[in-house]
């Protein structure tokens, strides 16, 4: 923190793979996707995808989207763990 007279400025400091808690995009969820829409991965399971992997929805059930990750398989992912790629 760095301080100048009555104002006070914070800085955060970023670190890359780490997303910003402001800059963090919503969740998916099953009225967000549609079949063949592409999503993110933004969960951190032991044995599960990689954070940032990408995959496409094929079947979006009420609370977890069946996502084909390439490579890295077919997995069923609750919506809190997707999120919709950010446009550039």
């Amino acid at each position: 923190m760095a301080h100048g007279g009555n104002n006070s400025i914070i800085l955060q400091l970023r670190l890359p793979g780490i997303h910003s808690h402001h800059n963090t995009p919503k969740s998916a969820t099953c009225c967000s996707v549609d079949i063949g829409q592409q999503v993110v991965y933004v969960g951190n399971i032991h044995g599960g995808p990689r954070f940032g992997s990408t995959g496409v929805i094929t079947e979006a059930l009420q609370r977890k989207a069946v996502v084909d990750m390439g490579k890295s398989g077919v997995w069923n992912i609750p919506y809190h763990f997707l999120t919709l790629p950010q446009a550039a």
